[in-house]
């Protein structure tokens, strides 16, 4: 099997697809998070004592959590290891069901999904 040729591709590839997932699950945690303390803050759904900041604590916790959300932007994360995976996806599959395609096939798109990963927003 030609797979041993591209092991290290195979395994990076894996890696990508996981990371993806973790980061848009993380992506949907945080945003759900956001959105129960917004909720909770807004509606002050249950009766505190005179002095309790527990209000203010959950309102501080969303505007941390928000600025953690803007700052990693864990679904654009996700979107690039998605695309790089997605590119290096294709390429070994067609390694594997094409002879004519080479191990510099694979190679090249590796490199292109790295790009994908690395690469500044216009506005950096």
């Amino acid at each position: 099997m030609r797979d041993a040729q591209i092991a290290d591709q195979i395994v990076i590839m894996k890696f990508w697809r996981t990371y993806m997932f973790v980061m848009y699950g993380l992506h949907y945690l945080l945003g759900l998070s956001a959105v129960v303390l917004s909720v909770t803050v807004a509606s002050k759904p249950f009766e505190v004592q005179n002095g309790d900041n527990t209000y203010a604590l959950l309102a501080w916790a969303l505007a941390a959590l928000t600025g953690v959300i803007a700052f990693v932007t864990p679904e654009r994360i996700g979107d690039r290891y998605h695309k790089a995976f997605r590119m290096l996806s294709v390429e070994i599959t067609r390694f594997r069901n094409d002879q004519t395609y080479t191990v510099d096939h694979v190679l090249q798109a590796y490199e292109r999904g790295e790009d994908v990963i690395h690469a500044k927003r216009a506005t950096e």
